[in-house]
């Protein structure tokens, strides 16, 4: 029951930081929105006008300020919109000159978000899904075969290349496999498409460099878990009542090492995340992050607030749900996997 309690008040205590870095990722997007004035420059007297031009350099457009009440105004109205599920539109700024003469400016609206997400969602989402899944698969495997404790003969190599593959950074793993994909389609012919993701082998380049760094990461942490485990009382007995040592590992060793994974799946995501606008970026994969980018570019900050807090969001539920996993894998609960 304790422990129940616990979790309710970590799960609270992440919901109240989760709010405050939306706030946050709201009011940074809402400062970054320029608030322009047009000034109707034959309305002023000569002093004035001469006063006017030489501080903004002859241009009828000045860029004001933001204070304090206008930014809480517009943070609280965003959370009204949200609570209703409208995350806005994509616009851009019409100037135009009326029959009076005095120039006029106006927001024209272009894109609903809400579309615009669902794109880039369902993008981001199989690229994300499918590299956790190729890490998780591979970082295991490689993590069993790191393993020194059930082999006779042990090599650094093993070693060296998880090192290495945690060392790479994915801004230069990304150019180097697209280098590589060029080469290979020149050089044999082979139908390696090195930026896209208008068809499904236009996700196989960004996957494969976002999932490397994560399966490292895992493999280290299971070979780590399981040269532990050998050291175990139980491990011992196991093998002295005549278990064959592949029983041993798999029964024995290897599925408690398996919590361990599931405690780092957290990091793993993390991971993965920040490295997804690098790869986006890229490889020209139109996904959240990319278009977060393209859309900061443009000067559109209400898409830029809508795709930060959809990322925040996926953070949030997949780190949930890699909680919810240890907690039921925990041994500490009294269900040990043995």
């Amino acid at each position: 029951m304790k422990r129940i309690i616990k979790l309710l008040i970590k799960s609270i205590s992440w919901l109240l930081i989760a709010f405050i870095i939306l706030t946050l990722v709201i009011a940074i997007t809402k400062l970054s929105k320029p608030r322009q004035i047009d000034i109707d420059i034959s309305s002023l007297s000569d002093i004035q006008r001469e006063i006017f031009l030489r501080r903004y350099g002859g241009s009828t457009t000045i860029t004001t300020s933001t204070s304090f009440e206008t930014l809480k105004d517009d943070v609280i109205s965003y959370y009204k919109l949200l609570l209703k599920g409208d995350l806005g539109w994509t616009y851009k700024i019409v100037r135009k000159v009326d029959s009076m003469g005095n120039r006029v400016s106006y927001r024209e609206n272009l894109e609903p978000i809400n579309e615009i997400l669902k794109t880039g969602f369902f993008r981001s989402m199989k690229l994300l899904v499918s590299s956790l899944g190729l890490a998780l698969v591979l970082g295991i495997l490689k993590g069993v075969f790191d393993s020194k404790k059930h082999k006779k003969n042990n090599s650094t190599f093993k070693l060296f290349t998880t090192v290495i593959g945690l060392s790479i950074p994915v801004i230069f793993l990304a150019p180097l496999f697209q280098f590589l994909g060029i080469w290979l389609r020149n050089k044999y012919g082979f139908n390696i498409d090195v930026v896209g993701y208008e068809k499904l082998k236009h996700m196989v380049l960004p996957m494969i460099v976002l999932s490397i760094l994560p399966t490292m990461y895992i493999a280290r942490l299971i070979a780590v878990a399981m040269d532990k485990a050998y050291e175990n009382e139980y491990v011992r007995t196991a093998i002295s009542k005549g278990s064959s040592r592949l029983r041993v590992m798999w029964v024995h060793v290897f599925r408690n090492a398996i919590v361990e994974v599931a405690g780092s799946l957290p990091a793993v995501l993390t991971i993965i995340i920040s490295d997804l606008a690098i790869v986006e970026y890229l490889f020209e994969y139109k996904g959240l992050t990319y278009m977060m980018i393209d859309f900061y570019d443009k000067g559109q900050p209400d898409a830029v607030t809508g795709l930060a807090l959809v990322l925040c969001a996926i953070y949030l539920s997949f780190y949930s749900l890699f909680k919810l996993l240890k907690f039921v894998l925990d041994p500490k609960r009294g269900r040990a996997v043995i």
